[in-house]
């Protein structure tokens, strides 16, 4: 697993500018400073949790420090809310995300994305005993849960 990861990531890093406007300046940057600030929220399992250790772990953690480890340089997770995370890497809070973030068109015009590292389907969850919610069109005038700003809420 360590290995497929570790391939991940340099297939990451060879298509993959560090932020929104990624430059050799911010390369040098994160390599003078030694350490690459990665944003992730931390509470979504398994690609970003807490151990029952309290540790911070999960899928986009281990990408996260394979990416720094590529680089040389020791990684720094800063956990915000999920809002927080793009517009973070926008104004150079953070180097990059780690956190499951989807492609839109919208994102692709302020960021820079990686070739997909992992791919995800989302499906509709309901009680066993509801008959009513059988596709997305049935949802129309439903109140349903989501994470605001994230493609799922899309």
């Amino acid at each position: 697993m360590k290995k497929i990861l570790a391939v991940l990531a340099v297939l990451m890093l060879m298509t993959v500018s560090l932020a929104a406007t990624a430059s050799a300046d911010q390369l040098d940057t994160i390599k003078e400073r030694g350490v690459l600030i990665i944003a992730t929220e931390g509470n979504w399992s398994p690609w970003t949790y807490h151990d029952s250790n309290g540790v911070l772990t999960g899928f986009d953690i281990e990408v996260g420090r394979l990416i720094a480890e590529g680089l040389g340089v020791q990684p720094d997770f800063e956990e915000v809310p999920w809002e927080s995370i793009l517009a973070g890497v926008d104004q150079d809070r953070f180097d990059l995300a780690c956190n499951g973030v989807g492609y839109t068109e919208e994102r692709a015009g302020k960021f820079t994305f990686s070739d997909p590292y992992v791919y995800t389907e989302a499906v509709l969850v309901v009680r066993k005993d509801n008959d009513d919610i059988n596709a997305m069109e049935d949802l129309k005038g439903k109140t349903t849960s989501n994470s605001p700003n994230s493609t799922y809420a899309m």
